[in-house]
């Protein structure tokens, strides 16, 4: 799910509503577009930390229940946790090489967390990097303002634990640094 910038969530949250009466009233909707729309509401909810965001991701869970494809699909969309995407995150790059990184070594921070039954983060750990300390803090807090949908077991939405993400740097050189393209030829 991603959120377009400059539409407000509020705003869209009142999409989401008006889109899921629309489903729920049409006669020919079927089974997955009813649970699609529920778990876009919840997701909508879970970024913006409403409680009903369980109430709908239990519709959806239920509206794909008694059938083996549809229960194929529910296992498939709450099996685990899934990332929220609230618009693009802001551009961030190192300016140079860490003194014990060499050119062509790859840069990266990577996070221990738990997702918890509300969708939110929790016990961010680094487990390793070779960045230094304003990278490392910049993913934990990225980290810990992330959404997640939860996973669903058994009709409830539970905690999940020793989740792991690894955030690629991409080395961002002054323009006095760079190499002016070879020509072609």
């Amino acid at each position: 799910m991603r959120v377009l910038q400059g539409i407000g969530l509020g705003s869209a949250e009142r999409a989401l509503e008006r889109a899921l009466r629309i489903v729920r009233e049409s006669p020919s909707t079927d089974p997955a577009d009813l649970a699609d729309a529920y778990i876009r509401l919840g997701d909508m909810y879970t970024v913006t930390s409403d409680r009903r965001a369980a109430e709908s991701y239990l519709l959806a869970w239920d509206t794909l229940s008694g059938d083996t494809e549809l229960e194929a699909l529910r296992r498939q969309l709450f099996a685990h946790p899934t990332r929220l995407e609230v618009g693009p995150p802001p551009p961030a790059s190192p300016d140079r090489m860490p003194d014990h990184a060499r050119p062509g070594d790859p840069l990266f921070v990577e996070v221990s967390y738990t997702v918890r039954a509300d969708g939110r983060v929790e016990d961010v750990r680094v487990a390793d990097s070779n960045l230094p300390f304003r990278w490392r803090s910049y993913v934990r807090t990225r980290m810990e303002a992330t959404r997640y949908r939860p996973r669903v077991d058994e009709r409830e939405p539970v905690a999940t634990r020793g989740l792991s993400y690894r955030h690629h740097f991409t080395l961002r050189l002054p323009r006095s640094q760079r190499q002016p393209p070879s020509p072609a030829g």
